[in-house]
């Protein structure tokens, strides 16, 4: 085969496209050295932003961004997003052995991050797995390291019931140093002073622990609480009581929430017509979600009572009903600084829903 011969183009192309792509090199070089000159704490803050495997990579580069990319500020531990049915449905019809060992698996990475991370500062640690209280172990060590480490949002978001014989993970009140008749005291507190943000799903907690929470976080201003069994009671009583959002969701055994007192702004409740709700002095609640299954035919009078003490403020009012009853001449309240009003209504007549 002839060998075809350079033409001068030809050569004078190849020369232009090697010195672009060495233009080019230089400019990512300089570009990449002048973030390198920054601080180390803007690296931090700036890697702090990106996804957390993403995070770590950079502790590659060099010696300096080994010490950055292991003290990324944000660890969401985040494998896949059971927050979409079909993820979850899919993972849930997965061999009892494929989804033993991706516990496994998610365990043993984030044991190795948290064993490798370097800084002393996190403002978010999530975690997001099909875990039970076979992992207690593992999570209460990931729990006292977020401590140790001022963590300002802590997220425990279990799925459990792909496993469907095991229980909930129970959150250990000792690492708040609760020491009452009914949990016993514990030897030491390292507590949750730089906390502003709480969710937890499918983890076990009793009111108890939720209301030592409240008094022993004087920053917690949000409060989430998804899919507890544990919870019977819960009180949020009391001005110094830094709260303004809370969330209760589908808490099966809840019969009673307590509201008084407190500085509250939003409140949203999604459960069961049984939980009674006492709401009183919320002179800031102004944005409330109100859903209950299977509610009682004057479920709108009911609530309308339970907000009394608040009416005259609420600015968002939404109202997810099931089975509720058509009433012709119903006695609604004013709502002297109502804005958005939002009614999600499933009613049934002549046995069909209709929604």
């Amino acid at each position: 085969m002839k060998k075809r011969r350079a033409t001068f183009q030809s050569v004078e192309n190849e020369v232009e496209n090697k010195g672009k792509r060495r233009r080019k090199s230089r400019v990512e070089y300089n570009m990449m050295d002048s973030v390198s000159a920054l601080p180390d704490d803007i690296l931090v803050s700036l890697v702090s932003r990106l996804p957390l495997k993403e995070a770590v990579a950079t502790s590659v580069l060099s010696r300096r961004w080994q010490n950055v990319g292991l003290s990324t500020m944000t660890l969401r531990f985040d494998a896949v997003d059971f927050s979409i049915d079909n993820n979850l449905r899919h993972y849930f019809r997965q061999p009892k052995e494929f989804k033993e060992q991706e516990s496994w698996n998610y365990i043993n990475w984030v044991n190795h991050v948290v064993q490798q991370h370097r800084g002393e500062h996190i403002e978010e640690f999530r975690i997001s797995f099909c875990l039970d209280c076979r992992f207690s172990s593992s999570i209460n060590e990931w729990i006292q390291f977020a401590l140790e480490n001022s963590v300002e949002m802590l997220e425990l978001d279990f799925y459990p019931e792909v496993f469907i014989r095991f229980e909930d993970y129970t959150f250990p009140h000792k690492l708040l140093g609760i020491c009452t008749p009914s949990l016993g005291c514990c030897g030491y507190n390292i507590g949750f002073k730089s906390l502003k943000v709480l969710q937890i799903r499918h983890v076990g907690v009793t009111g108890e622990v939720l209301e030592d929470f409240l008094a022993n976080c004087p920053l917690l201003e949000r409060l989430s609480v998804d899919s507890t069994e544990h919870l019977v009671n819960l009180r949020v009583v009391g001005s110094s009581i830094a709260l303004k959002y809370l969330v209760i969701q589908d808490c099966d055994n809840l019969e009673s929430i307590e509201i008084r007192d407190v500085n509250i702004v939003s409140f949203i409740y999604c459960g069961y017509h049984s939980t009674n709700l006492l709401i009183s002095n919320v002179p800031l609640l102004s944005e409330v979600t109100v859903s209950k299954e299977y509610c009682q035919k004057d479920f709108v009078r009911v609530v309308f009572t339970q907000l009394s003490c608040c009416l005259s403020n609420i600015v968002i009012l939404k109202l997810h009903i099931q089975g509720a009853a058509y009433n012709e001449h119903p006695a609604l309240p004013l709502l002297a600084n109502l804005k958005h009003l939002e009614l999600l209504v499933a009613a049934n007549y002549l046995g069909h829903f209709i929604i």
